[in-house]
């Protein structure tokens, strides 16, 4: 029998440890879970490391990092639960291993088989493997796809962080000179933005503060994707894009409260910055389509720079970052229903197909995605969202099939 050379045991043993620490850093991560359910993520685990353990990536790590990282988008990007874990630390394995979908249903259940069966038949659309090692070709076709299809797709799903994410990747490789100039420019002047936003929040904290409010007050750096976006549109250097950052006031208060401290807040904000009166934008009153609610004004400072500020409340926060997904943490509120359902159905709308072949719908996929919302209210005041460019009758189709279906015209206000 032949030994394996110690410097390779040493070398898997570290491995082996690393995956350790990756699997103890995603249970860390996932929380609001039970006994049992944390028994049955373990389970998921041990069962995907041992189906993947002779595979790996071309870049040479081991696959097994592949549904961590999912499983970690899962739990904190996107804030679901127990099953979605399990389902991601498993999602590979009935298409790429031995294990078969009996094997998931005995082991996990039939709701975690259905969702797995669910997510095999899912059109190979993304190399299995890390864009980074591939052919420049090849990078730059997933990444134009990333930027056409699935950024917009994770915006109207209301995942900002994975939006933001894609867009950042995808530029990466799709204008790497120009994402590397901005990543450099961004280094160079952190310190002196981080000193400027501590003077320009010291005196709201303050006055927050002694108004008795729970808050929390963070600053961040627009994406690298958001800059060069700016700089285009308005065809303006780097140095003069005014809110490369913004600053975001997060109260906790109960739902009933939500807009009236928001607009207090507001207040108090505008009592230290003057602001700008075409930069207000209340997403509260009015929620987006994919359920993003905040207060958003720009405020000039001392030193005569504009500045972003985002108000809103902790809840609101949490559907920003992670979508509607993160309502169910906050069943209290009763208006949420109705955005969840209209979302659901937004969804829905995308992703069913009529017997159109699949370049026609993913020309109507991407048709939907890209476009702006507009908001019209109904006679009784019930708002609908429809997207730019609509007419007549898609508001009554919007209403109803059967008033679009007998619409032969339309009183406006």
């Amino acid at each position: 029998m032949s030994q394996i050379p110690l410097e390779t045991t040493l070398n898997l043993e570290k491995e082996r440890k690393e995956i350790l620490n990756a699997f103890r850093g995603l249970m860390r991560a996932s929380k609001d879970r039970n006994k049992e359910e944390t028994k049955l993520i373990r389970k998921a685990f041990d069962v995907a490391l041992d189906a993947h353990k002779e595979m790996r990536r071309k870049s040479g790590e081991p696959y097994i990092y592949h549904p961590i990282a999912v499983a970690r988008i899962c739990a904190v990007e996107m804030g679901l639960g127990p099953t979605s874990v399990i389902c991601a630390l498993l999602h590979d394995t009935v298409e790429d291993t031995h294990i078969t979908l009996q094997d998931i249903e005995d082991l996990f259940g039939l709701k975690v088989r259905l969702i797995i069966d669910g997510l095999t038949k899912i059109p190979d659309v993304f190399d299995e493997n890390a864009l980074g090692s591939m052919r420049s070709d090849k990078q730059l076709k997933i990444a134009s796809e990333t930027k056409f299809l699935y950024a917009p797709l994770a915006h109207r799903l209301g995942l900002y962080s994975v939006k933001t994410e894609l867009e950042d990747l995808s530029m990466k490789y799709c204008e790497s000179e120009a994402y590397t100039d901005i990543e450099t420019k961004l280094a160079k002047t952190k310190e002196v933005r981080a000193r400027f936003i501590r003077r320009f929040i010291a005196p709201v904290k303050e006055s927050l503060a002694h108004e008795g409010y729970v808050f929390d007050v963070k600053a961040r750096t627009k994406s690298i994707s958001s800059i060069w976006k700016k700089m285009n549109t308005k065809d303006i250097p780097f140095e003069e894009v005014f809110d490369v950052f913004a600053i975001r006031i997060i109260v906790d208060t109960p739902s009933e409260l939500e807009k009236s401290d928001c607009w207090r807040i507001y207040s108090i904000v505008t009592d230290f910055y003057q602001p700008s009166p075409e930069r207000l934008r209340d997403w509260i009153s009015t929620p987006r389509a994919n359920g993003y609610e905040s207060l958003h004004t720009t405020v000039m400072s001392p030193q005569g720079k504009w500045v972003e500020v985002q108000i809103r409340s902790k809840r609101m926060d949490e559907i920003a970052e992670k979508g509607l997904a993160a309502h169910f943490r906050y069943k209290e509120s009763p208006n949420d229903d109705n955005k969840l359902d209209r979302w659901i159905s937004e969804i829905r709308d995308l992703l069913e197909s009529s017997d159109a072949d699949a370049i026609d719908f993913v020309n109507d996929f991407k048709l939907n995605l890209f476009n702006e919302e507009i908001y019209v209210f109904t006679p009784k005041g019930e708002l609908r969202v429809l997207p730019i460019g609509s007419t007549i009758l898609d508001f009554a189709y919007d209403i109803h099939t059967d008033i679009g279906a007998s619409c032969i015209g339309a009183k406006v206000n």
